[in-house]
């Protein structure tokens, strides 16, 4: 019984994340999970398969040393990237107390060290990018209909709390379980604010920043932009393609705002119920936009549709999964450095891969 309550208050310290805790708090992490195998690796951090030693529950253990990798690692980046970790973190531990969403990863608990920080969440059976590469689902109008579900019902959940993501992209989609398309979960919330709370300026993935975003008005950073970027996930899932050609940001802006994208759907077989889905959530007006709860409540989503879209359409899916998969190793930059970029003609106009790397908004400047 002693044990118990020995085991219980550890894990109490555990998910309570405090800033430099002494090294010695890995007996808190050791002492409450098994470490497994490494499951992955990126540019700052590396996950590691656990094992609850309290109740055998799965887990990934996300370990994010503090110290940069190497010199090669810009430090304005890499001081950006600690500061969206601890965001991640922030915003998880006050979803949580809100109560559990099937569609947000769940989350455990975090420590952090003089060395690093650590965030534990239940293990994903993979990432939705990997599933339809493999070919391991069968891409019908009603597969898109129960991934969009669950995306919509996360969503939901963080407007419902005053959160928004603000970073909702096709890539960063998890499967619980890779057999079932309504366990897709929503994670990567290093970008996730309170509309209260939110930064100034641009702010995500470009290929999935809204209008307003780009236009900097009122409500840039309000539920609506997350609307936006799950009408992009839409139409990939059904198009198979990303409904807007640019090769740079000024291109990629200029189609978002002034030129309005247009929505092909031509030889995809998607049916007009669907089309009409998209269209609503790609609104550029954002007060047109639909929100989360109306998004769910659409004929396309509360309906019976079996239709299988053109097998072309399911070719062009599975090699856009693959390709998203490779570029998920583009490292952070700042706001200020990527709208300098974009201004100059050292990259702004010629750097493709720019249109997949996340914008940081620049924090206010204290006095």
């Amino acid at each position: 019984m002693e044990a118990d309550r020995r085991s219980d208050r550890r894990l109490a310290v555990e998910n309570k994340p405090e800033r430099n805790r002494r090294p010695s708090s890995t007996v808190y992490i050791e002492s409450a999970y098994e470490w497994g195998e490494k499951l992955g690796s990126g540019a700052y951090g590396v996950v590691f398969a656990g094992t609850s030693k309290h109740d055998g529950r799965e887990v990934a253990i996300k370990v994010i040393p503090k110290e940069r990798p190497s010199s090669e690692v810009d430090p304005v980046d890499f001081a950006a990237h600690l500061e969206q970790v601890r965001n991640e973190i922030k915003a998880l531990v006050e979803l949580r107390d809100h109560g559990d969403c099937e569609a947000i990863i769940p989350y455990h608990g975090s420590f952090e060290t003089k060395e690093k920080l650590c965030i534990i969440m239940d293990r994903a059976d993979g990432e939705l990018a990997d599933v339809i590469a493999n070919g391991t689902v069968k891409v019908t109008e009603k597969a898109a209909q129960m991934i969009l579900t669950s995306v919509l019902k996360g969503v939901a959940f963080l407007h419902e709390h005053d959160y928004v993501h603000r970073d909702l992209k096709f890539e960063n989609l998890l499967m619980m379980d890779k057999n079932d398309l309504s366990s897709v979960v929503l994670t990567d919330f290093g970008l996730a604010t309170k509309t209260s709370e939110a930064a100034p300026g641009e702010c995500g993935t470009p290929l999935y920043m809204s209008p307003e975003i780009w236009m900097r008005n009122s409500i840039a950073h309000g539920p609506k932009v997350d609307i936006w970027a799950v009408g992009i996930i839409a139409y990939i899932l059904m198009c198979g393609r990303h409904p807007i050609k640019a090769r740079h940001l000024e291109e990629l802006k200029a189609k978002v705002c002034v030129d309005r994208i247009e929505l092909d759907f031509k030889g995809s077989g998607v049916s007009n119920c669907a089309q009409d889905f998209v269209r609503r959530l790609l609104t550029a007006d954002p007060v047109a936009r639909p929100a989360a709860k109306d998004a769910l409540a659409h004929p396309f989503i509360t309906g019976e549709s079996q239709r299988v879209v053109h097998e072309s359409v399911v070719d062009m899916l599975r090699a856009y999964a693959a390709e998203q998969r490779l570029k998920k190793g583009f490292l952070l930059v700042d706001a200020v450095a990527r709208m300098q970029l974009l201004s100059s003609n050292k990259g702004g106009r010629g750097s493709p891969e720019i249109l997949h790397a996340r914008i940081v908004a620049q924090q206010p400047a204290t006095t």
